[in-house]
């Protein structure tokens, strides 16, 4: 157990290197503007319990998906409000969001989500998956060309369990976030995976992280990831608030973790897996 979370520390430890040599290498840069952020990660790696965090500190408005397929949700400031007033009232608010996401994405992230208003700064969250679909282009580009934008890169060390999280949430359960401990039961189940799909998940995973980490190279960056918000959310929160800008304050989310603990519970064929994937550099997930 302490072999694979070492080893998934040192993976994280490596990247977070390679962008502090980055760093070195533009310091002389200017940025002009330090009020907006967005949150760049994979499927099932802790970005909802994230956003809850930052929406804790008064002086950071963090929206969820904002920019996700169909009507417009999970955002707050004046414009959260609105979509949750009466539905003869806020019905017309989201068409009107909605239109504008869908035909004029650029302006509905600097107008709505960038819109700081009563707060220090603004951000959302975007998950790889979607960068990579033709109809995010634009707001892939709008993140790319627009340094000035902070990045808060969070990962997942232990891609085996964010596959067996994304697998349950998907196919299984159906649920996405729990904020009550009798939601808790239900993801309580045991499933069998094929390990030729893990591969191709785990290796697609790490593909993705070297290309926005490419990709964002010239933004600046802070790195975290599930596995060191749940064990230490104080310092990794304290980090991410300094790095927007921010006196660190103690945070607080309505999100509860979920999972068993024991992948033997959850994994039917278990040894199958943990022997396709004995001396690879993924058996460290066999935690």
């Amino acid at each position: 157990m302490f072999v694979g979370r070492f080893v998934g520390s040192m993976r994280l430890i490596l990247i977070k290197k390679i962008i502090e040599k980055i760093q070195l290498r533009r310091k002389t840069k200017v940025y002009l503007r330090d009020s907006s952020f967005v949150i760049v990660c994979p499927a099932r790696s802790g970005s909802t319990m994230l956003v809850h965090y930052l929406r804790s500190n008064p002086k950071i408005c963090a929206h969820g998906e904002a920019l996700a397929l169909g009507d417009v949700r999970d955002i707050c400031s004046s414009y959260g409000v609105k979509i949750c007033w009466p539905v003869d009232l806020k019905d017309g608010v989201i068409k009107e969001l909605t239109h504008l996401k869908d035909q004029n994405p650029e302006l509905f992230i600097y107008k709505i989500l960038f819109d700081a208003a009563e707060h220090n700064l603004a951000g959302f969250k975007i998950k790889f998956d979607e960068l990579e679909l033709r109809q995010f282009e634009k707001v892939k580009n709008v993140i790319v060309n627009d340094v000035d934008i902070k990045i808060i890169f969070l990962l997942r060390e232990n891609l085996l369990r964010r596959y067996i999280s994304l697998y349950l949430a998907k196919y299984v359960t159906g649920i996405t976030m729990v904020t009550d401990k009798s939601q808790l039961q239900k993801e309580t189940t045991s499933i069998v995976l094929k390990p030729e799909k893990c591969l191709v998940d785990f290796m697609k995973q790490q593909e993705l992280n070297k290309k926005y980490s490419q990709l964002f190279s010239e933004h600046r960056c802070i790195y975290t990831s599930y596995e060191q918000l749940v064990g230490n959310p104080k310092l990794e929160l304290d980090s991410i608030q300094e790095f927007l800008g921010l006196e660190p304050t103690q945070l607080q989310t309505i999100t509860l973790k979920t999972g068993e603990k024991d992948l033997n519970k959850i994994l039917v064929n278990y040894d199958e897996l943990y022997s396709f994937f004995k001396g690879s550099e993924y058996e460290c997930f066999f935690d």
